[in-house]
């Protein structure tokens, strides 16, 4: 199983679009954000390993960004493997002994663990622990790494309840209101060197989705759109007839 270790240096995600890379550029979860700000600081005053972090919310709430933002926030590699791809115990524990001391593993979807999954991570998450059967039947115990664990979830239900408690920070990502989306629009014009007034954000803003990932590939469309048409990738702009086709 392959496991991507991403660089959370660079403002690209692992398909190449942009991402918001510091809790000020995240537009919205403002509570979520000043938690997890409390909790950087503390970790950095103490040298140590945040708390495991749940991220329950829709897809394209932004999840996995913040997850990137947590890792570049304290400068350690950020290990990513999906919840499905994950087949055997031998699987993760190969995951969990890849660790390096203050990294942290983001596994997505976490839901779709298997049982005896969530078993490895019990004493692994509480204890940096992983308790294995020989062949012969013999038990031992492996030490691994002190590391962070940042689940993603959009069914938080299907988690073992001893898997939810081992989780220090559980958060729940709500919907954006127009205001945030009008910022994240704003964000993602002015990233993709598009030009626009406060009123053509609006209008994009009240025929959007909320979805800021689906706000996202509107403006990666209208980026396209004007490059086809002529324009210099240095600075677009958009008109109403440009705008219009995408909403």
């Amino acid at each position: 199983m392959q496991i991507k270790k991403i660089d959370t240096s660079t403002q690209a995600s692992p398909t190449g679009h942009w991402r918001p890379t510091s809790l000020e550029e995240f537009i919205g979860q403002e509570d979520i954000k000043s938690v997890l700000r409390h909790a950087i600081h503390s970790a950095e005053v103490r040298q140590d390993s945040l708390g495991h972090i749940l991220l329950n919310g829709p897809s394209g709430f932004g999840k996995t960004t913040l997850a990137h933002i947590i890792a570049g926030s304290r400068d350690v590699h950020c290990h990513v493997i999906t919840g499905y791809a994950i087949s055997k115990p031998s699987d993760l524990i190969g995951v969990l002994n890849a660790l390096q001391s203050g990294d942290m593993l983001f596994i997505d979807e976490i839901h779709r663990l298997k049982p005896m999954m969530e078993e490895v991570l019990y004493t692994a998450m509480e204890d940096q622990i992983i308790d294995m059967i020989m062949p012969d039947g013999a038990s031992i115990r492996l030490p691994v790494n002190p590391f962070t664990l940042i689940g993603a979830t959009t069914k938080p239900e299907s988690l073992s309840a001893p898997l939810k408690n081992r989780f220090v920070y559980k958060f729940f990502l709500s919907g954006y209101s127009m205001e945030e989306k009008q910022q994240i629009i704003a964000l993602y014009l002015a990233h993709y060197k598009i030009v626009s007034d406060s009123k053509q954000v609006y209008e994009i803003a009240r025929k959007s989705d909320s979805v800021p990932r689906e706000i996202r590939n509107t403006i990666i469309m209208m980026r396209d759109y004007l490059i086809a048409h002529g324009q210099t990738p240095q600075e677009l702009e958009i008109t109403r007839d440009h705008w219009t086709r995408f909403l």
